[in-house]
């Protein structure tokens, strides 16, 4: 999710600061899940994730679901790093996606949508993810190529709209309860849309992330309780051959503000998940680093948590999935974000097989 600001006085767009969107299953754990996302909830993680079965999901075919709703109650646009410009927002986050997967190959499509009022205008930021995807039948590898679109428009006084799309790449491997994962975005170039509107930069830029995960899952050895952990590292390059105005999705007048872009940003993630009542509640908590896309703006740290609570199991003529409700809270100095509804399916959180033999 990208969060743009307008300035109408000084024709100025900053969008000095990314909060990458998340189900609320994720973004509970830190915004982690490079590593052990899965189905189409896992879509902005990694675009590997639909090919990649749980223990219950190893039927010929698969069909997964997910929604969520969160609102962001607070933010300062000292936060977002807009150089001390001080303006508070708000605004709804809402995403929903699916995945349908044949033997070893999957494909999904996520779509969220972020609406933003700040200063008299609002701003909607949409993004879309769609992958393919293919796992080998022992569960110990996946691989997903997919696109990413980003739409970004305004209303009030300086209305706009941009818009554009990339590739992006995605894999991981798994053995006995370990899983590293690997991700490859490569940058977005948003256009206008319709005529360019006078004082803003021609072309928006989402640079080039890379991003490294690792997780595990299994019996705690305090706890005794089943427990997952995970840790990201995300790094972001500059960029590098575009003109200041663009800098890093920013669209910030250089020429005004004095600020410039940053070089490589990198941003840890780490998320720790224990079951109290193995197989009905799920408690998570976890810390992750946003990244400053402006020379002038500083590193912030945001802490999560959540809980994943089994409600009840659907039985359609044979067909079973449990099904499962989430909130989760992401807090930092001058944001907060409630995500306080998110459906999806229960599962074990173990690898399986991606289908069962005929």
């Amino acid at each position: 999710m990208v969060l743009l600001l307008s300035m109408s006085f000084a024709q100025v767009l900053d969008a000095t600061r990314e909060v990458p969107m998340a189900s609320g299953v994720h973004l509970a754990m830190g915004r982690t899940g490079i590593a052990w996302a899965h189905g189409p909830t896992g879509l902005f993680q990694n675009p590997a994730a639909p090919a990649i079965r749980t223990l219950e999901n190893r039927s010929l075919w698969s069909v997964q679901g997910t929604a969520s709703m969160s609102t962001v109650v607070e933010a300062s646009g000292v936060d977002l790093g807009t150089l001390g410009i001080e303006d508070q927002w708000s605004g709804l986050d809402a995403l929903a996606g699916a995945s349908v997967g044949y033997r070893n190959g999957a494909g999904g499509v996520v779509v969220s949508r972020s609406g933003r009022r700040a200063g008299g205008a609002r701003i909607t930021v949409r993004e879309t993810h769609a992958t393919g995807s293919w796992a080998r039948r022992d569960g110990c590898c996946a691989f997903g190529v997919g696109y990413r679109g980003l739409a970004v428009g305004s209303e009030g006084e300086q209305a706009y709209a941009y818009s554009g799309s990339a590739l992006q790449f995605g894999g991981t491997f798994y053995q006995e309860g370990l899983t590293l994962g690997a991700v490859l975005r490569l940058p977005v170039r948003a256009e206008p849309v319709g005529d360019p509107v006078e004082g803003l930069p021609a072309t928006a830029v989402k640079p080039l992330e890379v991003g490294l995960g690792l997780a595990w899952r299994g019996v705690g050895p305090w706890t005794g309780l089943p427990t997952r952990f995970a840790f990201d590292l995300v790094a972001r390059a500059p960029t590098e051959g575009l003109s200041q105005e663009a800098a890093t999705f920013g669209l910030v007048d250089v020429g005004l503000t004095g600020a410039g872009p940053v070089a490589w940003g990198l941003g840890p993630r780490v998320g720790l998940e224990l079951e109290p009542r193995p197989d009905v509640l799920r408690v998570r908590g976890g810390a992750w680093v946003q990244m400053p896309d402006l020379a002038l703006a500083s590193p912030t740290m945001h802490l999560t948590g959540g809980v994943q609570v089994k409600l009840l199991t659907l039985r359609v003529r044979g067909w079973e999935k449990p099904l499962s409700v989430s909130t989760a809270f992401d807090v930092s100095d001058g944001y907060r974000e409630i995500s306080w509804l998110s459906l999806g399916f229960w599962d074990s959180g173990a690898v399986g097989v991606p289908w069962t033999s005929l």
